[in-house]
């Protein structure tokens, strides 16, 4: 992962304003001051969708924010949205247009690279849109699914997939 310019220099930012407060800011407030979402942009994701909205400060957002890999525990995003369903997944997609917010999605949260979370972007985690069909030699195999769920779900049809 290569440091982009815009990269550079939001975290010199950041370092610029902890030496100015004499160290008495933590790296992770000035990274959330810069990543927060404005309340009106919480209160309209929320009623956006129908899933959960998790952001900084609510309860179960620490866990919700957390991957697989530990390397990317310091990691805290604007907000982690745990889709119910295909039409939450577009309502949040249309809310991030309509306040050009960054998203990223997030499956299992195993990406090695940390694709799956971001310091700048709304998480979409899709982990519950996991069902696993067989119908007429078709599987149809959600987003959220995890190798060991769709091998079971067509084995129980004596089909198999490649992964």
């Amino acid at each position: 992962m290569g440091l982009t310019r815009r990269t550079f220099l939001r975290r010199s930012a950041a370092g610029a304003a902890l030496l100015g407060t004499g160290g008495v800011l933590g790296a992770s407030t000035v990274a959330d001051a810069r990543s927060r979402l404005s309340a009106a942009q919480l209160r309209a994701l929320r009623s956006a969708v129908r899933g959960q909205v998790l952001a900084p400060g609510d309860g179960g957002y620490d866990s919700a924010r957390l991957l697989f890999n530990k390397r990317f525990d310091g990691v805290r995003p604007p907000a982690v949205v745990r889709a119910r369903d295909a039409a939450d997944v577009r309502a949040v997609v249309d809310w991030a247009r309509r306040y050009d917010v960054a998203l990223v999605s997030r499956s299992g949260g195993h990406a090695y690279n940390g694709a799956s979370t971001s310091g700048d972007a709304v998480v979409l985690d899709v982990g519950r849109l996991n069902g696993v069909a067989l119908s007429g030699g078709v599987a149809t195999i959600g987003p959220g699914a995890r190798n060991i769920d769709v091998y079971a779900g067509l084995a129980r049809h004596g089909a198999t997939a490649p992964s």
